[in-house]
């Protein structure tokens, strides 16, 4: 219940429904308002979280769908924001080395989607960083030449690498790059061997649990 005045709680900006890959984290926001400054208490699927009281509800190694609200309560009463739902998100198809995505062609591009991408077990560092989200693409080479390999278009902030090698743990690297364009896409370029399969591997420098939009590949020849 709630009192009507200036000091009664109120929902500035409620929670938003979140995505989140499986064994990820996830973070849910409310803004209010009210004098004295109120209290919060978030809900899942109706019942109270232990310790969950601050206007920021962050989960940890998430493995189950649910409904999240908050009741926002000061000494005037209280609001409870509307739900926001929580889905898990499925991996990507190239989410793993082993699913990479096979590339042909001289000249060709791709997207995917990292938000659910996970990182594997021995999985090399790109650009520097430890994997967090990486998407796999494989690219055999028609041909030899100077090959431009880049992000350029995509929505996030990538980091690029390129290897050789049939095992995510024994990988060797041939180039790799970490903003080297605007709006923090990547960029490396290579002397390609005709008929060695190369694998990519894209990356993201966006906070963990942030959602993303999608990730653009290209390779080329640099003619």
């Amino acid at each position: 219940s709630r009192q009507a005045g200036s000091g009664a709680p109120r929902i500035v900006t409620p929670p938003e429904p979140q995505s989140v890959a499986s064994g990820g984290t996830v973070s849910f926001t409310v803004v209010a308002s009210g004098q004295p400054a109120p209290t919060y208490q978030w809900r899942r699927n109706g019942t109270p979280i232990d310790g969950a009281t601050s206007p920021v509800l962050t989960l940890t190694n998430v493995t189950q769908i649910g409904s999240y609200d908050v009741v926002v309560t000061n000494a005037y009463g209280s609001v409870t924001s509307r739900a926001a739902g929580l889905t898990l998100a499925s991996a990507p198809a190239n989410d793993a080395f082993a699913s990479a995505l096979a590339l042909t062609g001289n000249s060709v591009t791709s997207s995917a989607f990292p938000s659910a991408a996970t990182a594997e077990v021995d999985e090399p560092a790109h650009a520097g960083a430890p994997a967090a989200r990486s998407l796999w693409w494989s690219w055999m080479a028609p041909a030899g030449g100077v090959v431009v390999v880049q992000t350029a278009g995509s929505a996030v902030d990538t980091r690029l690498a390129v290897y050789t090698g049939s095992n995510v743990g024994a990988l060797t690297l041939v180039a790799a790059n970490d903003d080297a364009l605007a709006h923090g896409a990547s960029r490396v370029q290579f002397l390609a061997t005709p008929g060695t399969t190369y694998f990519i591997a894209v990356d993201t420098n966006a906070t963990a649990g942030a959602p993303l939009g999608s990730v653009r590949l290209g390779v080329d020849y640099a003619y």
